[in-house]
């Protein structure tokens, strides 16, 4: 796992992105919470990569609980 460790959070992230442009808007949910929690945990609160992964987690929670602002129904 200690060479692969860094790169588990972008993955999160890609499953995310592709989850939630195919309108899994829960599945893409997961995959950006296991993105940061994992970044955090890996890298710090304050590095780039998990700011980075606790965006688009935010983003992804705005689509999920609301849909409608997203021009989405």
């Amino acid at each position: 796992l200690g060479d692969v460790a860094p790169d588990l959070p972008d993955a999160w992230q890609v499953q995310g992105s592709i989850a939630l442009h195919a309108g899994r808007r829960q599945q893409a949910l997961a995959a950006y919470e296991r993105a940061y929690a994992m970044a955090d945990s890996l890298f710090g609160s304050s590095s780039p990569h998990t700011l980075d992964a606790l965006a688009s987690r935010a983003s992804a929670r705005v689509r999920a609980t609301h849909p409608s602002i997203c021009g989405r129904r």
